[in-house]
């Protein structure tokens, strides 16, 4: 017989101390889906940090959505509109590779100050909690916006 799975605090993934439960929005529908509300565990000291996190995660879902699908559309673009920025006798590569660099730094910055996640109990099974994914998340957007403008910094050098 397998042992009863035990619950494990949304934010922290923490199995000590007595846990209470939470209703947050999950696993939302992306682009027109209303999220799902569950109740999670967490703790009684976590409560209102992962209730407003993932609230605000099903907030910009959509928003979040379109950028991730608009940012290869954008990059895509990047060569003709470096051929249309060069002008004449231009370095039409390195316009467009500067847009790209710029696109990613753009994207990295974005998130930083956003950093979503869409499933929070996959999330927090998977990272250790809400709060450490959130900082690998953060971590991820500092490396793609330093990698956005060296590559930037590169383009015209």
């Amino acid at each position: 017989m397998s042992e009863p799975r035990k619950e494990k605090c949304i934010w922290c993934a923490g199995d000590d101390g007595a846990l209470t439960t939470v209703e947050v929005p999950v696993d939302t529908e992306i682009p027109a889906g209303e999220p799902r509300l569950e109740e999670v565990a967490v703790h009684p000291r976590h409560r209102s940090e992962a209730r407003d996190y993932c609230f605000e995660a099903a907030r910009y879902v959509k928003r979040d959505f379109f950028i991730v699908i608009g940012m290869p559309v954008l990059v895509a673009a990047a060569i003709p509109l470096g051929q249309l920025l060069a002008g004449p006798g231009g370095s039409e590569r390195a316009w467009s590779i500067g847009i790209i660099g710029s696109l990613l730094a753009l994207n990295g910055a974005y998130v930083i100050r956003f950093p979503h996640a869409y499933t929070p109990r996959r999330m927090s099974l998977l990272i250790g909690g809400l709060k450490r994914g959130r900082q690998i998340v953060r971590l991820g957007g500092v490396a793609g916006t330093l990698f956005g403008l060296a590559v930037l910094a590169l383009a015209f050098a």
